[in-house]
């Protein structure tokens, strides 16, 4: 035996759904009043203009440009973490060419790192150089 809903239950259920979604429709609308109203009372921001009279050749400004490809070169060894590959090798055997042994590898990533020190420290003596001037 199949059961049914009446019509009438059926309509009144629908009339329901949608009175709900109109009121979530409200609700969201005053929402967005309120946020937007909030927003228009606060202060505008200050734009801070960059300063054009700095030389291009100042040391300061080469240093900075220096400093921040450090920082990106930072980022990308340090983030991007790199897994030794072993999968052209077969257990037991030695690699045909000593760069493609897991031992280069690992070495040639403790050499980059140790680049990247060097630099660093290369890099704030010469900010430490620039701030006593």
């Amino acid at each position: 035996m199949l059961v049914t809903d009446s019509p009438l239950l059926l309509q009144e259920n629908r009339s329901l759904r949608e009175a709900l979604r109109q009121t979530q429709q409200q609700a969201q609308v005053l929402r967005a009043k309120q946020a937007h109203s909030v927003l228009d009372s606060l202060p505008p921001l200050a734009v801070i203009k960059r300063p054009t009279d700095v030389a291009a050749d100042c040391p300061l400004t080469e240093l900075s440009r220096r400093a921040a490809r450090l920082h990106k070169e930072l980022n990308d060894f340090y983030v991007s973490a790199r897994v030794v590959d072993i999968s052209k090798r077969k257990p037991g055997e030695r690699p045909l060419l000593e760069k493609n042994s897991p031992m280069n590898q690992l070495i040639q990533r403790k050499n980059r790192e140790n680049l990247i020190t060097q630099e660093f420290e290369a890099l704030s003596v010469r900010f430490s150089f620039v701030a006593d001037d």
